[in-house]
């Protein structure tokens, strides 16, 4: 027996493997199946009518009511039932459901007089005969086996509402449905209908109406196990424990429809982390019959609210909703307490206990956004929004962009394609979009490395114009700026502008004013840097230690200041006050912390030649875990100068960080001992090109 999942035509699944993959719908099995087990002729009957979204589970769970019967023996000695095609377009009539009837009891039971009864009432034109016959057919063969006769009938919204237009069908089958006491019936809906809503209506209150929520997220997660038991992809596991937030991106996709779940189950797994995109685009262009019959399913106003809220931000209120529809405040109100109550829209309380309304299923949100995108510059918002959610946390940012900016190295180096070039950068924008902070400006800024280094320097500096105008009044832009401007370009001149405009943007902020007088220094302009670097410590310790004199101050900030940057630029601006009391404060600070980003700035701080005798607590620190802390004490080394370091840093020559050799290397070549002269010969041949530039510097 076939494993596959018919995503569209549930049905045609084997009912081993609807049994396989249940998951939230057992205690209304038991309870319809229980109604059932209590039936004898003559006992008042139940009849059942299931309403909820497309693909939330409704022919699933009448496949399994008919495959419990059929294998359960007490169920099978008391029901025989029909279930009819999930749609049946040629029933506009009752006596059209009846035939139908007929014809699936006829095939699955070769029952000799059903058989004859169809065959006379196949081609009968008058209504009143084919009942009359059809009804006495199924009557006998109820009163022969003793079984009742149990209908499922799915979309009977459409059946009812669209194919049979005179309510006297529908009058006459209520009758039936009361009078003929072998007969029970479990029907189906998209949404809630006229038929059984309103008062003057035959079917009013007639059903026993079972709302099938969405699965929550642990029963989506539960779902997604068995599918993956039950297809034996026994990596599945594993990747759910690594990628655990692309459980709650694919909840948000889905809004907990299982249908959905069971056709994102290949993208949530698929490895190719750079292609998802395609995927994704695969995916909405296979959902859309799906998605237009649900929109089908809905009236036109009700079309035109869900359209509207997929181009809305998230969560808007009825009153923005009825503004930007152009429809009566009063009018939208209804409508989405129908569509509230079908299950394509969710309450929730937000905005100050204000009260706004979401489409729960963020596939079916960006599914409408694409129909509306453009083509031209700029992120498609469908993208946008995928890429969002598919990409919550950090990690998975990293992963992505890592694997990407990987691509775009290798065709650098092997050729590449404009195209695919085109493809991948713009990958990286998306991913770009999504973060935040300063996390935004370091991919910005890395993205256009990986382009200078693809496309050359001009392409590079076109992109920096581009950003210029994209974030003009983003002072953490500017910074991050002027830091790429000066590591990158060691273009001073520009940096230094760059830090200069940073500082008017956020004048409070001590770190662009820092880095502009760093700048200056690497320019030759020593006074300007003084300058600057005094208005530096002054906001530092305006901020941090207001009443204390400036060296107090930033004494304090790197024993107890919880700020990196700032701990930072006071360690740095200490580094230039040759004091012996100053210097042993520093050692101190540094003997007593365990946090490694403190012991790197306090390392950084001891960099000068009257710290000489606190050299042994930077030897310490070139055997900390840390990769940057013994770069920082391999610096400040250099700086001390001392020929006791030698043997250390020749140590730290062979460092397992390329970024700790090449700052050995370059403190080897400041102290200018002989003993170093081999090993920096050595280092010529290191595999990292920075090690080898600083190992010929230091030579």
């Amino acid at each position: 027996m076939t494993k596959k999942v018919q995503q569209y035509r549930p049905q045609r699944t084997s009912p081993e493997t609807l049994e396989a993959i249940l998951v939230a719908r057992e205690n209304l099995l038991q309870k319809i199946l229980g109604q059932l087990s209590q039936w004898m002729p003559g006992a008042s009957r139940q009849h059942y009518l299931l309403i909820g979204p497309r693909g939330i589970g409704k022919t699933h769970i009448l496949g399994l009511v008919a495959h419990r019967i059929s294998t359960q023996p007490e169920l099978q000695k008391m029901w025989c039932p029909i279930t009819f095609p999930e749609e049946s377009y040629g029933i506009t009539r009752i006596s059209d459901l009846f035939i139908k009837a007929l014809e699936i009891l006829s095939d699955e039971t070769g029952d000799q007089e059903i058989t004859r009864v169809y065959g006379e009432v196949r081609y009968e034109d008058n209504d009143a005969k084919v009942m009359d016959l059809s009804l006495d057919a199924l009557r006998k063969f109820h009163k022969s086996g003793g079984k009742g006769i149990l209908f499922m009938v799915e979309n009977i919204n459409r059946m009812f509402e669209r194919q049979i237009k005179k309510k006297k069908h529908i009058h006459y089958f209520r009758k039936i449905l009361i009078e003929e006491e072998w007969l029970v019936t479990i029907c189906t809906s998209p949404t809630y209908l006229n038929a059984v809503t309103r008062e003057e209506e035959p079917l009013f209150e007639f059903f026993q109406v079972e709302l099938l929520p969405e699965l929550t997220p642990q029963e989506q997660i539960q779902m997604l196990n068995k599918l993956a038991e039950h297809e034996d992809n026994h990596e599945f596991k594993r990747y759910l424990k690594k990628y655990h937030s692309r459980l709650r991106s694919l909840y948000h996709f889905t809004g907990g429809n299982p249908r959905l779940t069971i056709m994102l189950y290949d993208l949530i797994s698929y490895q190719a982390i750079s292609d998802v995109q395609d995927e994704l685009d695969g995916l909405l262009d296979r959902i859309t019959p799906f998605y237009q019959d649900r929109m089908k399913d809905i009236g036109e106003q009700e079309g035109k609210l869900i359209e509207t809220m997929s181009l809305m931000p998230e969560g808007c209120t009825p009153t923005e909703l009825a503004r930007e529809s152009r429809m009566e405040a009063k009018t939208v109100r209804a409508l989405l307490q129908r569509l509230r109550m079908a299950g394509y829209v969710r309450r929730e309380q937000r905005r100050q206990k204000r009260t706004v309304y979401i489409i729960p299923e963020r596939l079916f949100r960006i599914w409408h956004q694409m129909n509306h995108s453009r083509s031209g510059r700029g992120l498609v918002r469908y993208l946008l929004e995928f890429f969002s959610t598919w990409y919550e946390s950090r990690e998975e940012r990293d992963e992505a962009w890592d694997e990407v900016t990987e691509k775009i190295r290798s065709r650098t180096y092997d050729g590449y394609d404009d195209d695919e070039m085109e493809d991948l950068s713009e990958y990286l924008e998306y991913l770009i979009a999504v973060s935040e902070g300063r996390e935004k400006f370091e991919r910005e800024f890395d993205r256009l490395k990986k382009l200078g280094y693809a496309k050359g320097m001009d392409v590079c500096e076109r992109e920096l114009g581009r950003l210029d105008q994209k974030y003009e009044t983003d002072g953490d832009y500017f910074m991050h700026k002027g830091v790429f401007l000066s590591r990158y370009f060691k273009n001073y001149d520009a940096a230094q502008n760059a830090f200069k405009r940073a500082s008017e943007l956020k004048p409070d902020d001590v770190l662009p004013l820092f880095n502009q007088a760093v700048t200056l220094e690497m320019l030759g302009s020593r006074q300007l840097a003084h300058s600057i670097n005094q208005k530096a410590v002054s906001l530092l310790v305006k901020y941090n230690a207001p009443g204390d004199d400036n060296i107090k101050a930033l004494l304090g900030i790197i024993q107890n200041g919880t700020d990196h940057d700032t701990v930072g630029i006071a360690a740095y601006l200490l580094r230039a006050i040759d004091d012996e009391e100053v210097i042993k404060e520093i050692a101190t600070v540094l003997k007593n912390t365990n946090e490694n980003w403190r012991i790197r700035y306090c390392a950084t701080a001891l960099g000068r030649p009257k710290a000489v005798r606190w050299i042994f607590l930077l030897f310490k620190c070139l055997q900390n875990k840390a990769g940057d802390v013994r770069g920082s004490a391999a610096t400040a080394l250099a700086r001390i100068g001392s020929e006791k370091a030698v043997g250390p840093l020749l140590g730290a020559l062979q460092d397992e960080a390329s970024d700790v050799r090449g700052s050995a290397a370059t403190a080897l070549g400041r102290i200018g001992s002989e003993k170093a002269v081999d090993p920096l010969i050595s280092a010529l041949q290191d595999e990292a090109s920075d090690v080898r530039g600083s190992a010929a510097t230091a030579l």
